[in-house]
Formats: C-alpha cells, sequence, structure tokens
C-alpha cells in the first residue's frame, strides 16, 4: 500500500485529506507541522508528502529544502497545498521535478486526481532508474 504523509497545522484540513486519501487506498500519516514532518518522513520514508507551504516553525519550503539535502528524502514527490494559488487558474500544477501545487481549498476529486498523478509519475521514475542501473551494471 502506497503512504503518503499529510504536514498541515490546520486540523480540518489534514483530517479533510487523510479521509480522502485513506477512502482512496492510501496509508496516511499526518504531522500538525514542519518539525514534526521531517521527523515522520524520515523514518516513515513515504511515497509522497502532502505538505502546507505556511506552518509555524519550520514552513513548507523550509521541509522540502531539508529533504532535498538528505540522499534518502531527495527524490520523495511533494504536493504543496496552499491558499497563495490563484483558484482561477487550475486547481493544480507542477511547479519542478517531484513538486506539484494544489489549491485550498480542494475538492476531493482534485486531491484524488493529483494523488494519481504523482504517484503514476514517481513509478515511472523508479522503474526508469531500475532500467537505468541494470544498463550500467552490463
Amino acid at each position: 500500500m502506497k503512504k503518503i504523509i499529510i504536514a498541515d497545522d490546520n486540523d480540518a484540513i489534514r483530517n479533510y485529506a487523510k479521509i480522502i486519501l485513506e477512502e482512496s487506498g492510501y496509508e496516511v500519516s499526518c504531522a500538525k507541522n514542519g518539525r514534526e514532518a521531517i521527523m515522520k518522513i524520515k523514518a516513515e520514508k513515504p511515497d509522497c508528502v502532502l505538505l502546507d507551504i505556511i506552518m509555524p516553525d519550520i514552513n513548507g519550503g523550509e521541509v522540502r529544502e531539508t529533504l532535498r539535502n538528505d540522499p534518502e528524502t531527495e527524490k520523495i514527490p511533494v504536493i504543496y497545498v496552499t491558499g497563495l494559488k490563484d483558484r482561477n487558474e487550475n486547481a493544480y500544477s507542477k511547479t519542478a521535478q517531484n513538486e506539484y501545487m494544489l489549491a485550498k481549498p480542494f475538492l476531493p476529486a482534485e486531491l484524488r486526481e493529483l494523488t494519481e498523478i504523482v504517484m503514476r509519475s514517481s513509478e515511472a521514475q523508479s522503474t526508469q532508474q531500475r532500467y537505468q542501473s541494470s544498463e550500467d551494471a552490463r
């Protein structure tokens, strides 16, 4: 079962996303702030992280930077969940390799669809890396 960590300081949004993702068949773990998110991500090695940008103590950008600087977590895909994204644009978008943005408030279908896109992209990258490793071994 694919694992997702949700890091958001808003209990309602964290619980809302957790229900949606669990109903979609994912194993979900939650963090209330950036510091807790970093500890859980390093310990649990999730397949994806849903990360609020504006959080107390360590914000989402700082969490992502910490993950990027660790070879064990640098490739974990991140979906930033933010009220900073304009809802008049698409509800979600890709911002960089392994980084996506989802506007708050989001609909269950938007979260499910983006999560599926991220998981398929992540699986494709893993397959490509395994193929490249086997080619390099020859």
